[in-house]
């Protein structure tokens, strides 16, 4: 099994400017790809103190990958569940903007550990329903992650993925590890 390689730990504050954002908790989750036969892991940790509570960060333990997920809001819900790869449709968001959506990728992470408090209270064992979309708005691409963890509520995010520079930006300094396992 693989560990947390993120440079945060919970309860930690960042203070970047003016602003203290906090290290509320992390999961550490793992999916099985049956065509490479292994698991990859990745990372999601809570972050308070951004312009909505839900924040998070990810870190990609395949492709040294750091990217900052805050949600967004249809007025449907996204089950991930239902979407197929290469699927496309539309979709309002809640300010009434018209997205097409085409669906890249469907999967189902495990939740392999958890540490700190995140609204999500998972556990080992959890598992997260995921569907990675291309949104296009007005010319515009954004990147979503449709999700639900459990039979929780449905849930959908928009990804920024952040180089070195902007994680200096965001958070104070860099988050990505970048060791090998």
């Amino acid at each position: 099994m693989t560990r947390f390689r993120a440079q945060v730990v919970p309860g930690e504050e960042l203070t970047v400017g003016p602003r203290t954002l906090k290290v509320r908790g992390g999961v550490l989750l793992r999916q099985w790809d049956e065509d490479d036969q292994t698991h990859y892991y990745w990372e999601e940790w809570q972050i308070a103190g951004l312009d909505d509570p839900d924040s998070w960060l990810e870190f990609d333990h395949y492709l040294d990958e750091v990217c900052l997920y805050q949600p967004v809001y249809f007025v449907d819900a996204l089950n991930p569940e239902l979407l197929r790869p290469r699927a496309r449709f539309a979709l309002p968001d809640d300010e009434g903007n018209l997205n097409q959506i085409f669906v890249e990728e469907v999967g189902v992470g495990e939740v392999v550990a958890a540490v700190g408090e995140t609204d999500r209270h998972l556990q080992p064992g959890d598992e997260l329903a995921y569907a990675a979309l291309r949104c296009y708005v007005g010319g515009i691409e954004s990147e979503v992650s449709a999700e639900r963890y459990g039979q929780r509520d449905y849930l959908a995010y928009t990804k920024l993925r952040l180089d070195l520079a902007q994680q200096r930006e965001v958070f104070g300094r860099q988050i990505a590890s970048f060791e090998l396992d």
